[in-house]
């Protein structure tokens, strides 16, 4: 009587541990792929965000360098005339 009982007890068991382990949800290899997708569309729009703005603050620079070299020449074509 008491092997089956325990028997029993640890089937119960076993089958409870295999039930619970059968009805957690794995991520399939499509929603790897994806989120590995999304992260490397993520990286690039950081690197192209970050290419536009050094871009952006270069044409600044040369536009700020430009504008002043344009109004040097003004004041001397002024002080000239």
């Amino acid at each position: 009587m008491k092997k089956t009982t325990l028997f029993l007890v640890l089937l119960v068991v076993f089958s409870t541990i295999l039930i619970a382990g059968c009805t957690q949800q794995q991520p399939t290899p499509k929603e790897k792929v994806v989120a590995a997708v999304n992260q490397t569309v993520t990286n690039l729009t950081d690197k192209v965000d970050q290419t536009i703005a050094n871009v952006t603050n270069k044409t600044e620079q040369t536009v700020a360098n430009l504008t002043t070299r344009v109004e040097q020449k003004v004041v001397n074509l002024t002080n000239k005339t």
